[in-house]
């Protein structure tokens, strides 16, 4: 039977049957009417032959042979017999050949051959073999950012920034979707780095039962370090210690030693050591000292290290201004707190700063006695004179209303039209309370409700027990005032470990232009008020913070965290008097630097020449990056008058520069638009995951160095998936049969001639 089927079913069809399963006969005469047609054709012709009396014997038992065996072929004619074989066996059939063309691809390891390279030399062995294998037609292709064809002439560069070995799969199959395919192979170094899971991609692979050949090329563990970012302040003070942090990454060097160059224009001002260990992503805080005034192009390097994959993300750079100023702090104080006492100390101790105080308990006869410069026996009455003493302002522990009128009239126009700054520090009895009906309400970014402050005897016999937890907001987190290192995740774990506070301001909301910075939330109730609030007011800048208990955090943590905080304040609230550099408007984004195709935030506040909100249905933002400029509306944003927002997703690297209308005579906001480095973040060699979709789908992994394009084919041909085959064939309709029937017709008519019959 095999014989038959072998011989008469694939005489002409391509591939082979290996495995024979059914075997059935289909005809429109019924199988049970075969016998008695051929007892009646026999009947039939012997009656008509034997009738012939004077022919021999022999002679008439030939002609009835001759005839009923051609009247039996024209009954299998007429009866139109027709085979069915299901069986299995191989197929000629497509063989998608990938090649991964991304990034990574490009890295030479440790043979100085890059992986490209090595992959398309393959790809040229297996091309050149398609005659030695004819049931496997190979179809080549390039998976760079597109799907291409690929030759041996094609001259295609690795350029994708990202590795999907799922698109590899879904793409390459796709022209080759409802036939049979012996197999897939994919040359590539494995580094799949986007969301979706290509495992997902193999259910139809191993459903159709095509056996994926995975060859990986490369070192399994490519080494690489690079700096991601530098958080670094844009203006800083000569011959005083400045604090960058630089977040770095790494890959293959746990346990190795490096090294990262600070340099101002090429001149190395500070060297620190590295030492890796398991983590693959941290921020390093730097510190280093400008012996120089100027702007400067502050460089952070790390040194190249043994056999590092690529040396493009070693470098950051970024502009900064260095001055030689003091910013001039007013402390305004009822009494020496615990919060009064560690400022003092802290901003006495700041170079960089002049402290002076107003203390409103301190007793005049220590002032002549002592003769100090610190303390000052009365208040600026003008806000020229507030403006030409002091830079920043910060009032807390004192009952407002005793205040001189002059100074708190003063202190607004000092804020709005002097580009000043103010902290208000709360406290339990006095500070925001007393505030409320006075000039200086308007000053607060949040609003006052109806409560008093507490008295001594409150102190005494209803302490606030109620710890309150910190929480940093979105917003918070891309502020770099609360920023204490440059990784926003390990910055967040940090505000996690602050101490509780126990007294936070709770009866006021946010204004419309406030933006909340921190957060605390009652453990009873879980409920969130605002913490530290920031708006713009006029020309400068109010900073509202609902608790003074920062001085738990020295006790804590000693000045790793205070001094840097009240740093900070100091700077970004003081430098804008101190520079003269303050807007009317301000435009800032959500981040100082993103990735290519990151969202960002552009937020602007806009104000008319009365400081009064600018209101517009919407206001063009110009984005300028490179050569390229492109006009952005902005939009307002409900229920906070004078704000606008957009979001834009930058599609190419380089310094993006966003910019007002000339009217409202703002600075540009600067954005660093940088490639997303996937490709080289893991960039070693998958084998694990190769390996597992290759015994996934009943295919072979193969490590690229010993690759051989014959012996891959060859593995290829004996793990082909058998095929269904159902094969039909029609045993009437062959020239055999009907040159047999007119065969037997012509012997029977020569024979009648021969035997002198009619």
């Amino acid at each position: 039977m095999n014989w038959f089927i072998d011989k008469v079913m694939c005489r002409d069809i391509e591939g082979t049957l290996e495995a024979v399963h059914t075997v059935r006969f289909e005809s429109w005469l019924p199988a049970w009417t075969v016998p008695f047609l051929v007892v009646a054709l026999v009947l039939l012709c012997t009656f008509q032959y034997g009738r012939m009396s004077d022919l021999r014997v022999w002679k008439r038992i030939l002609l009835v042979v001759l005839r009923v065996t051609a009247y039996l072929c024209l009954l299998f004619i007429f009866a139109r017999p027709t085979i069915h074989v299901e069986a299995e066996g191989f197929l000629p059939g497509p063989v998608p050949v990938v090649l991964d063309g991304s990034q990574s691809m490009s890295i030479p390891d440790a043979g100085g051959v890059p992986r490209h390279v090595a992959a398309e030399r393959l790809a040229a062995e297996l091309a050149a073999l398609r005659g030695d294998f004819p049931d496997l037609r190979l179809y080549l292709y390039w998976a760079g950012r597109d799907m291409q064809p690929w030759t041996t002439a094609a001259g295609f560069v690795p350029d994708d920034d990202t590795t999907s070995l799922a698109r590899f799969l879904a793409d390459g199959m796709r022209p080759h979707l409802g036939h049979y395919c012996p197999a897939f192979i994919m040359l590539t170094d494995g580094a799949h780095n986007v969301t979706e899971d290509p495992r997902a991609a193999l259910h139809g692979l191993v459903s159709s039962k095509t056996p994926v050949f995975t060859v990986g090329f490369g070192d399994t563990q490519a080494k690489d370090a690079g700096v991601a970012f530098v958080m670094a302040e844009s203006v800083v003070f000569l011959n005083e210690t400045a604090r960058m942090y630089v977040n770095l990454n790494q890959r293959g060097y746990d346990g190795g030693r490096g090294q990262v160059e600070v340099s101002l224009n090429d001149r190395i001002i500070a060297v620190e050591p590295l030492h890796f260990d398991e983590r693959s992503e941290w921020s390093l805080p730097i510190d280093y000292v400008p012996d120089a005034t100027g702007e400067f192009q502050l460089t952070v390097q790390i040194s190249p290290l043994e056999d590092e994959s690529t040396l493009e993300n070693n470098t950051y750079s970024k502009t900064i201004r260095v001055i030689d100023e003091k910013v001039k702090v007013l402390l305004v104080f009822g009494t020496p707190t615990w919060e009064y006492r560690y400022l003092l100390g802290a901003l006495d101790r700041d170079a960089r700063v002049t402290p002076q105080v107003v203390l409103e308990s301190l007793d005049s006869r220590i002032m002549h006695r002592t003769r100090t410069q610190t303390f000052l026996t009365r208040l600026p009455s003008a806000p020229e004179q507030l403006s030409e003493d002091f830079d920043l302002v910060v009032l807390s522990a004192i009952n407002v209303l005793g205040l001189p009128k002059p100074f708190r009239e003063a202190l607004v126009g000092f804020v709005r039209d002097h580009a000043g700054g103010l902290v208000v520090l709360s406290d339990r009895a006095h500070v925001p309370y007393t505030l409320k009906g006075t000039c200086l309400e308007e000053l607060l970014p949040v609003t006052l409700g109806d409560g008093t402050g507490a008295t001594y005897r409150d102190e005494w016999s209803a302490p606030d027990a109620q710890a309150s937890a910190l929480t940093i907001t979105e917003e918070g987190l891309a502020n770099p005032l609360l920023a204490f290192s440059g990784s926003r995740e390990e910055n967040r774990a940090i505000w996690e470990k602050f101490p509780p506070v126990y007294r936070c301001y709770r009866g006021g909301r946010l204004k419309p232009a406030a933006v909340s910075l921190l957060l605390s939330a009652r453990n009873q109730f879980n409920q969130s008020s605002p913490a530290v609030v920031q708006h713009a007011y006029g020309k400068g800048t109010v900073l509202f913070m609902g608790f003074d208990s920062t001085w738990r955090w020295r006790r804590e943590f000693g000045d790793r965290y205070y001094r840097e905080f009240w740093g900070k304040v100091v700077q970004f609230l003081g430098l804008p008097h101190l520079l003269d550099e303050a807007a009317q408007t301000s435009l800032f984004v959500s981040r100082e630097h993103c990735h290519v195709g990151d969202r960002i935030t552009v937020t602007a506040k806009l104000m008319n020449p009365d400081y009064s909100p600018y209101i517009s249905e919407s206001v063009p933002l110009i984005m300028r990056q490179g050569d390229e400029e492109d006009e952005l509306p902005l939009i307002p944003i409900p229920d906070r008058l004078g704000m606008y927002r957009t979001h834009v997703w930058p599609e190419s690297e380089g310094d993006a520069m966003f910019e007002l209308p000339a009217r409202f005579y703002t600075k540009p906001a600067r954005l660093r638009v940088s490639q997303r480095r996937r490709e080289f973040v893991e960039s070693g060699m998958n084998e694990e995951l190769l390996a597992e979709i290759a015994e996934t789908t009943g295919g072979e992994f193969v490590a690229g160095g010993s690759a051989n394009a014959r012996n891959l084919l060859e593995s290829v041909m004996t793990h082909r998936p058998l095929a269904a085959r159902r094969l039909k064939r029609g045993l009437w309709d062959g020239w055999a049969v009907l040159v047999l029937c007119l065969t037997l017709f012509c012997f029977e008519w020569l024979f009648r001639k021969l035997f002198y019959l009619d």
